[in-house]
């Protein structure tokens, strides 16, 4: 998904190297998650916000933003 196009700046960071790999993201910036269609980006929210990161979940995948 991340090779159709990603979103300017985003950081691949697949749901399975999330938590070996926090400090490939800013604890100190808002950060946006996605995928496809939703589901392995709301499970990583819930990973980042219980390990204190500014998390959010983007509704509906990338599909929303992406058509």
């Amino acid at each position: 998904m991340f090779t159709a196009g990603p979103v300017d700046g985003a950081v691949n960071l697949p749901l399975s190297e999330l938590r070996n790999r926090p400090q490939a993201l800013n604890p100190e910036q808002k950060i946006w998650v996605y995928c496809q269609v939703g589901q392995r980006a709301y499970y990583a929210t819930r990973v980042l916000r219980s390990n204190g990161f500014n998390a959010y979940n983007l509704s509906d995948g990338f599909k929303t933003i992406r058509p």
